[in-house]
């Protein structure tokens, strides 16, 4: 009995050694366990997701890029500026590849003269979206009969403004009929006349082939037909008018008019 009370009084050494060995157990599991990271959601690795900086780039992906698109220029005009050749336009995208250019042309109709099944140069213009155009070019036109001049007159006047209402930010360039092979009959100069006069009366620059002589000498740049123009005289064309696009893009100070 005596022993009995002994044992339960004093635990023997192997207790005293476990209950020392848990101490110290807890002592070190403790913090451990109180750092470790919780759990994430199902399916969670169980690696620590780092959030970036604000403005830093993910790894793997690209850089951020400053790509802008190039000037766009809207060209209108009769079938010297488009259908059947490749035309001045085509010619000008090759050599400006950072230039847009869009051609909307008519066939051998002009700003009031229409042949069936084609419109004419005002109604190109009210149907195509400008918003976006840094230049505009109005083309023509030789296609409009004589006698009506007061006719293209008011038309050109009606085109000048509708550009200018739909593309304000554009800068405008109206070029008048040329005249392959020179001497152009009164009725194409009346033409001409009027339009460079409601180019003027709206600060527009008007570029006059008659005067500059443009396809003066016609050996090879008129088709077969005697109308329409070879890829010679699309080619002559794209010359003289890769220097009006090119001073376009970037304006001068020069007046409204010019050749």
């Amino acid at each position: 009995m005596a022993r009995g009370n002994r044992w339960w009084n004093e635990p023997p050494l192997w207790a005293w050694i476990t209950m020392a060995a848990g101490v110290v157990a807890i002592a070190v599991l403790l913090p451990i366990v109180l750092n470790r990271t919780a759990p994430g959601p199902s399916g969670d690795t169980g690696t620590t997701a780092t959030r970036p900086e604000p403005g830093a780039t993910p790894s793997g992906s690209a850089e951020p890029t400053d790509e802008t698109a190039g000037p766009r220029v809207v060209v209108f005009g009769d079938s010297d500026s488009g259908t059947a050749q490749p035309a001045w336009p085509a010619l000008l995208g090759v050599r400006l590849p950072d230039v847009e250019i869009q051609a909307v042309v008519t066939g051998d109709s002009g700003y009031v003269t229409t042949v069936p099944g084609e419109r004419a140069i005002p109604d190109l213009v009210a149907s195509t979206d400008l918003g976006d155009a840094d230049v505009v070019v109005l083309f023509g036109s030789r296609f409009d009969v004589a006698g009506i001049s007061d006719r293209v007159s008011a038309a050109a006047e009606v085109t000048i403004a509708a550009v200018r209402e739909q593309a304000p930010q554009a800068d405008l360039v109206v070029i008048g009929p040329v005249w392959p092979g020179g001497g152009p009959p009164a009725g194409v100069r009346n033409n001409r006349d009027v339009i460079r006069f409601a180019a003027d009366a709206a600060s527009v620059r008007f570029v006059d082939p008659l005067a500059g002589g443009w396809l003066a000498d016609d050996a090879g740049l008129v088709g077969g037909d005697g109308v329409h123009l070879t890829a010679e005289g699309q080619a002559a064309l794209a010359d003289l008018l890769q220097l009006v696009l090119e001073g376009a893009l970037v304006p001068t100070s020069a007046g409204p008019s010019g050749n």
